[in-house]
Protein backbone atom coordinates (compact mmCIF):
# COMPACT_ATOMS: atom_id res chain seq x y z
CA UNK A 1 0.00 0.00 0.00
CA UNK A 2 2.80 2.52 1.23
CA UNK A 3 4.49 1.92 -2.50
CA UNK A 4 1.28 2.74 -4.01
CA UNK A 5 1.19 5.80 -2.10
CA UNK A 6 4.80 6.36 -3.38
CA UNK A 7 3.67 5.94 -7.05
CA UNK A 8 1.31 8.32 -6.86
CA UNK A 9 3.19 11.29 -5.45
CA UNK A 10 5.73 11.08 -7.96
CA UNK A 11 2.50 10.66 -10.56
CA UNK A 12 1.07 13.90 -9.27
CA UNK A 13 4.65 15.89 -9.48
CA UNK A 14 5.59 14.81 -12.89
CA UNK A 15 1.99 16.59 -13.69
CA UNK A 16 2.55 19.21 -11.73
CA UNK A 17 5.80 20.34 -13.32
CA UNK A 18 6.03 18.76 -16.70
CA UNK A 19 8.78 20.51 -18.23
CA UNK A 20 11.00 19.61 -15.36
CA UNK A 21 11.52 16.29 -17.18
CA UNK A 22 12.78 17.45 -20.45
CA UNK A 23 14.48 20.75 -19.13
CA UNK A 24 17.26 22.01 -21.31
CA UNK A 25 19.81 24.92 -21.79
CA UNK A 26 19.48 25.88 -24.89
CA UNK A 27 21.33 28.62 -27.09
CA UNK A 28 21.55 30.48 -30.99
CA UNK A 29 23.39 32.32 -32.93
CA UNK A 30 22.48 35.21 -35.38
CA UNK A 31 23.52 37.22 -38.17
CA UNK A 32 22.18 39.78 -40.80
CA UNK A 33 23.70 42.04 -43.40
CA UNK A 34 21.91 45.63 -44.03
CA UNK A 35 23.47 47.55 -47.04
CA UNK A 36 27.54 47.02 -46.10
CA UNK A 37 27.14 46.31 -42.34
CA UNK A 38 26.56 43.06 -40.62
CA UNK A 39 25.34 42.47 -37.62
CA UNK A 40 25.62 39.15 -34.96
CA UNK A 41 23.55 38.13 -32.11
CA UNK A 42 24.44 35.30 -29.05
CA UNK A 43 22.11 33.75 -26.93
CA UNK A 44 22.34 30.44 -24.37
CA UNK A 45 20.77 29.48 -21.12
CA UNK A 46 17.44 30.02 -22.43
CA UNK A 47 14.86 27.40 -21.60
CA UNK A 48 13.86 26.52 -25.19
CA UNK A 49 14.95 26.81 -28.45
CA UNK A 50 12.56 29.24 -29.77
CA UNK A 51 13.81 31.98 -27.04
CA UNK A 52 17.25 31.23 -27.55
CA UNK A 53 16.63 32.00 -31.25
CA UNK A 54 14.68 35.23 -30.10
CA UNK A 55 17.54 36.13 -27.69
CA UNK A 56 20.06 35.72 -30.47
CA UNK A 57 17.77 37.73 -32.84
CA UNK A 58 17.40 40.84 -30.61
CA UNK A 59 20.60 41.11 -30.02
CA UNK A 60 21.52 41.10 -33.85
CA UNK A 61 19.14 43.33 -34.70
CA UNK A 62 20.37 45.79 -32.49
CA UNK A 63 22.92 46.54 -35.07
CA UNK A 64 21.04 46.00 -38.02
CA UNK A 65 17.93 44.29 -39.78
CA UNK A 66 17.35 40.97 -41.94
CA UNK A 67 18.39 39.33 -38.96
CA UNK A 68 18.24 35.11 -39.01
CA UNK A 69 19.59 32.34 -36.89
CA UNK A 70 22.76 31.13 -38.10
CA UNK A 71 23.24 28.49 -35.44
CA UNK A 72 21.55 26.44 -32.84
CA UNK A 73 23.08 24.09 -29.78
CA UNK A 74 21.78 23.02 -27.05
CA UNK A 75 22.44 20.90 -23.85
CA UNK A 76 26.56 20.78 -23.54
CA UNK A 77 26.78 22.06 -27.22
CA UNK A 78 28.56 26.02 -28.29
CA UNK A 79 27.96 28.45 -30.60
CA UNK A 80 30.37 31.29 -31.77
CA UNK A 81 29.59 34.04 -34.08
CA UNK A 82 31.96 37.27 -35.75
CA UNK A 83 31.77 39.83 -38.30
CA UNK A 84 35.04 41.63 -39.67
CA UNK A 85 36.43 44.16 -37.68
CA UNK A 86 35.52 47.13 -40.23
CA UNK A 87 31.58 45.96 -40.22
CA UNK A 88 31.88 44.83 -43.76
CA UNK A 89 29.73 42.19 -44.86
CA UNK A 90 31.99 38.95 -43.94
CA UNK A 91 30.93 36.87 -40.89
CA UNK A 92 31.77 33.30 -39.94
CA UNK A 93 29.64 31.11 -37.01
CA UNK A 94 31.07 27.88 -35.76
CA UNK A 95 31.24 25.13 -32.68
CA UNK A 96 34.60 26.81 -31.64
CA UNK A 97 36.04 30.40 -31.52
CA UNK A 98 38.66 29.33 -34.03
CA UNK A 99 36.48 27.65 -36.36
CA UNK A 100 34.11 31.03 -36.37
CA UNK A 101 36.93 32.82 -36.80
CA UNK A 102 38.59 30.82 -39.86
CA UNK A 103 35.23 30.91 -41.26
CA UNK A 104 34.67 34.86 -41.30
CA UNK A 105 38.73 35.41 -42.74
CA UNK A 106 38.03 33.04 -45.54
CA UNK A 107 34.89 35.06 -47.14
CA UNK A 108 37.92 37.57 -47.66
CA UNK A 109 37.02 40.68 -45.96
CA UNK A 110 40.24 40.74 -43.88
CA UNK A 111 40.30 40.84 -40.34
CA UNK A 112 38.07 39.73 -38.09
CA UNK A 113 36.77 40.59 -34.60
CA UNK A 114 37.25 38.40 -31.83
CA UNK A 115 34.18 35.93 -31.68
CA UNK A 116 31.27 36.03 -29.17
CA UNK A 117 29.30 33.03 -27.61
CA UNK A 118 29.96 29.53 -25.58
CA UNK A 119 28.71 26.51 -24.64
CA UNK A 120 25.37 25.55 -22.49
CA UNK A 121 25.22 23.78 -19.87
CA UNK A 122 25.39 19.67 -20.65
Amino acid sequence: MRLTWIGLLFGLMAMAFPGAAFAGDYGATAAGISGGHVGVGFAKEFPNQSAADAGALKECEKITNNCQVTGRFYNGGCGYITSTASGGTCWGVGDSPGVAASECKARGCGACQTPIGGCTNP
